[in-house]
Protein backbone atom coordinates (compact mmCIF):
# COMPACT_ATOMS: atom_id res chain seq x y z
CA UNK A 1 0.00 0.00 0.00
CA UNK A 2 1.70 3.22 -0.96
CA UNK A 3 0.98 6.82 0.34
CA UNK A 4 0.90 9.98 -0.89
CA UNK A 5 0.87 13.65 0.88
CA UNK A 6 -0.56 16.82 -0.19
CA UNK A 7 -0.41 20.20 1.43
CA UNK A 8 -3.66 22.00 1.78
CA UNK A 9 -3.82 26.10 3.00
CA UNK A 10 -6.52 27.21 4.86
CA UNK A 11 -7.28 30.75 5.87
CA UNK A 12 -7.31 31.85 9.62
CA UNK A 13 -9.07 35.14 9.10
CA UNK A 14 -10.57 37.24 6.65
CA UNK A 15 -7.41 38.09 4.73
CA UNK A 16 -4.98 35.81 4.54
CA UNK A 17 -1.75 34.40 5.93
CA UNK A 18 -2.46 31.42 5.00
CA UNK A 19 -1.63 28.18 7.15
CA UNK A 20 -0.47 24.86 5.96
CA UNK A 21 -1.19 21.39 7.04
CA UNK A 22 0.71 17.81 5.50
CA UNK A 23 -2.47 15.36 4.60
CA UNK A 24 -1.40 11.75 3.34
CA UNK A 25 -3.65 9.75 1.41
CA UNK A 26 -3.33 6.01 -0.19
CA UNK A 27 -1.97 6.57 -3.62
CA UNK A 28 -4.94 3.81 -5.30
CA UNK A 29 -7.58 5.69 -3.51
CA UNK A 30 -9.28 7.61 -6.47
CA UNK A 31 -11.08 9.95 -4.00
CA UNK A 32 -7.94 10.97 -2.06
CA UNK A 33 -9.58 10.27 0.86
CA UNK A 34 -7.08 11.69 3.96
CA UNK A 35 -5.43 8.97 5.79
CA UNK A 36 -3.45 11.13 8.53
CA UNK A 37 -3.48 14.95 9.02
CA UNK A 38 -0.54 17.09 11.20
CA UNK A 39 -2.27 18.08 14.14
CA UNK A 40 -0.78 21.54 14.05
CA UNK A 41 0.13 24.79 11.26
CA UNK A 42 3.10 24.89 9.35
CA UNK A 43 3.78 28.96 8.02
CA UNK A 44 5.62 27.69 4.91
CA UNK A 45 4.60 24.96 2.36
CA UNK A 46 8.34 23.72 2.59
CA UNK A 47 7.67 23.02 6.21
CA UNK A 48 4.47 20.99 5.79
CA UNK A 49 5.88 18.73 3.41
CA UNK A 50 9.07 18.00 5.24
CA UNK A 51 5.98 17.34 8.02
CA UNK A 52 4.42 15.01 5.96
CA UNK A 53 7.83 13.34 4.71
CA UNK A 54 8.82 12.66 8.20
CA UNK A 55 5.07 10.54 8.69
CA UNK A 56 5.48 8.68 5.66
CA UNK A 57 9.28 7.94 7.12
CA UNK A 58 7.94 6.60 10.40
CA UNK A 59 5.27 5.28 8.25
CA UNK A 60 7.45 2.78 6.16
CA UNK A 61 9.81 2.08 9.57
CA UNK A 62 6.98 0.41 11.12
CA UNK A 63 6.00 -1.42 8.08
CA UNK A 64 9.37 -3.07 7.60
CA UNK A 65 9.64 -3.84 11.19
CA UNK A 66 6.64 -6.11 10.90
CA UNK A 67 7.75 -7.43 7.61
Amino acid sequence: MGFKTRIIASGRHSVPPLIYRAEVYEENDRFGERTWTCAHEHPSVDEAVRCGNEWLARKRDEFSETA
